[in-house]
């Protein structure tokens, strides 16, 4: 028995969850986003850490603070 494959009237095809193979350019320009990605997301870890040292010297500083009271 042969598939017959029909086109429902009613129900459009979305061509945005169509699967396509990715030319040249695109997995450049993936590439260049990974890299920036990856550049972005060592900077986030940098200024956390920056952050949490400088709020954690705050706690400390108010603590030596009370206890000299």
């Amino acid at each position: 028995m042969a598939y017959k494959q029909e086109r429902l009237s009613g129900f459009p095809i979305d061509h945005s969850v169509v699967a396509v193979e990715d030319t040249p350019e695109m997995k450049k320009v993936a590439q260049q986003i990974a890299k920036l990605q990856a550049e972005y997301d060592q900077l986030r870890e940098q200024e956390q850490r920056r952050q949490w040292q400088r709020y954690l010297q705050i706690v400390r500083s108010n603590a030596i603070n009370n206890l000299a009271r």
